[in-house]
């Protein structure tokens, strides 16, 4: 086993865990962008437990959240 084969194992188990943590959101993802409208895909509403924001709005957020510092 080499470092490529430990880091891939190393991303795969933080991935889990990410995963992991996710599901226990207690709200239920929105079907419709909070911040556009358009239709969040399934695969991000399936992923990312709580979503409230398509990809594009959420890229805009975190742009401009780290604007502020």
């Amino acid at each position: 086993m080499d470092i490529v084969d430990l880091t891939q194992i190393r991303f795969e188990h933080e991935d889990n865990l990410i995963l992991k943590s996710r599901k226990k959101a207690e709200r239920e993802s929105a079907l419709f962008c909070e911040d556009c409208g358009i239709r969040i895909p399934d695969q991000r509403r399936k992923y990312v437990l709580g979503v409230r924001t398509c990809v594009s709005c959420q890229s805009v957020r975190e742009r401009d959240t780290m604007q502020d510092f």
